[in-house]
């Protein structure tokens, strides 16, 4: 009888331990996951972000051809600013 105990608390000991280790595969790979979809998120707006400087430094690109060509031709001359009034040459 004892032999057969025995056997039966191996075998509980056991299936514990593999829900256990199941358990922990489980939250690990959740884990994992979510730091994925977080890597993935940070990148789109990395993107985006890098995308906006991209055309912000075409636009002052421009702008300072505009202030090169144009400052000979009247030292005055004003041009409007997108968000913080005028620009001026």
């Amino acid at each position: 009888m004892t032999v057969s105990l025995s056997v039966l608390l191996h075998s509980f000991v056991v299936t514990l331990l593999s829900v256990s280790i199941q358990d922990y595969i489980v939250r690990r790979l959740q884990l994992e996951r979510d730091e994925i979809e977080e890597n993935e998120r940070l990148i789109r707006q990395y993107r985006e972000d890098t995308e906006k400087m991209r055309n912000q430094i075409e636009q002052l690109k421009t702008r300072y051809l505009l202030m090169t060509t144009y400052s000979s031709v009247d030292p005055n001359l004003w041009f409007p600013e997108s968000k913080s009034g005028l620009f001026r040459l």
